[in-house]
């Protein structure tokens, strides 16, 4: 059983999101500030990381950061984002992001797509 961690502020779509991956099979703990995600990183050992770029503490690259400072590996991340901006996306693919989505309403259904495609190239 593969383990998420969801770093995302709007508590609605970080259950919509849990609750769609949980319902696959998917071991799902949620964070929704960047303080909160460095705790459990730091912790935890997790497969994938869903990361939203701006949370109410930090942002995506501070997280990706810090981690670096303490000697820990990022694990595999999505970015998902309400913002459209291509040359962030850009940025965050250079920083390790195996992919780059804007949320919308269908965010749950196709953050499950992209993870399934991530477990095929993982394999």
């Amino acid at each position: 059983m593969k383990k998420i961690l969801i770093i995302e502020d709007d508590i609605g779509i970080a259950g919509l999101m849990k609750l769609a991956l949980h319902n696959e099979g998917y071991k799902v703990t949620l964070a929704h500030t960047g303080q909160q995600a460095l705790e459990h990183l730091l912790q935890f050992t997790y497969d994938l990381v869903v990361l939203d770029i701006t949370l109410s503490d930090m942002k995506a690259m501070e997280i990706i950061a810090q981690l670096e400072q303490e000697e820990k590996q990022m694990p595999s991340f999505i970015v998902v984002t309400s913002m459209d901006d291509t040359a962030f996306a850009v940025e965050m693919m250079k920083a390790g992001a195996y992919y780059y989505m804007v949320k919308d309403r269908h965010i749950s259904q196709r953050l499950l797509k992209v993870i399934k495609l991530w477990e095929n190239d993982v394999q």
